[in-house]
């Protein structure tokens, strides 16, 4: 299986880089918009079933290691790669002042969050990824997180216990190419046995720059390699699923209407 994933990454298109969060604006968010998000940072907080999640997860990603490291022959270079924010750290803290404030998403925000390098690790993330390097699995941190927050992502990382944080291994955004570059880059040196990540474009640039209606589409026509090769974290915060929705300059009024305007209720 395997081969088959760094064969699948060298095959993909290049993505496009997508925001995960969103556009950046700088009036205050109305209490009315703002109330959308509540529900999802809460439950990303406060939801025993969001740790099960994230336990599952790495549970069904730790079984398909060992079903991987089982097939291994010789000097067989076997790779994890994995996004960082709400897959492996979480920044609730962060979305949850953007509420409390009725505050957009602004990247100086982000960049004053990011550069503290606090944020705490998500549950099973840290022992599964120790113990793929354990077992002389290459552990790539993919993200869209900017190259000039390399040192306090680094510190962060480090101080939660996270394996192979070097410049190899920690491979952060040198613009807008998105990650699918990147991801192919390994794929061309190791057999990448799984990608973990929150948002779809995590695992492939075929999702990127999609409509809702095509994303599902996309997702039903892998969906053999959800759980297998390609393992999801729960993010109801924000993403591309979100961003999806959103023609291009719509104020946060707008995107909440948009949002309730798009629900599907009974008859």
């Amino acid at each position: 299986m395997h081969r088959f994933v760094s064969a699948l990454l060298l095959a993909a298109p290049l993505g496009l880089a997508s925001c995960g969060t969103p556009a950046p604006r700088a009036r205050p968010v109305s209490p009315e918009a703002s109330v959308d998000r509540t529900v999802a940072v809460l439950w990303f907080q406060a939801a025993a079933e969001m740790r099960a999640l994230y336990y599952q997860a790495f549970n069904i990603a730790r079984e398909r290691l060992d079903a991987a490291l089982a097939r291994r022959t010789g000097d067989d270079k076997l790779a994890v790669v994995v996004d960082i924010d709400e897959t492996i750290l979480d920044n609730g803290p962060l979305e949850a002042s953007l509420v409390k404030n009725h505050q957009p998403f602004r990247m100086e925000l982000w960049k004053q969050w990011s550069q503290r390098g606090v944020a705490e690790a998500l549950p099973g993330a840290q022992p599964f990824l120790t113990y793929a390097a354990s077992n002389r699995v290459d552990v790539f941190y993919v993200s869209n997180r900017n190259v000039d927050e390399f040192d306090a992502t680094a510190r962060n990382l480090r101080e939660k216990h996270f394996p192979m944080v070097d410049a190899q291994h920690l491979l952060l955004s040198q613009g807008h190419e998105g990650k699918e570059p990147r991801r192919r880059n390994i794929a061309g040196k190791y057999n990448v046995v799984l990608l973990m990540g929150d948002n779809l474009g995590d695992f492939s640039g075929i999702f990127e720059r999609q409509t809702p209606e095509t994303r599902g589409a996309l997702t039903d026509e892998n969906r053999e390699k959800f759980g297998r090769i390609f393992i999801v974290l729960p993010n109801p915060m924000y993403g591309g699923w979100e961003d999806a929705l959103y023609p291009p300059g719509l104020s946060e009024e707008q995107k909440a209407a948009l949002r309730r305007s798009v629900l599907r209720s009974e008859p």
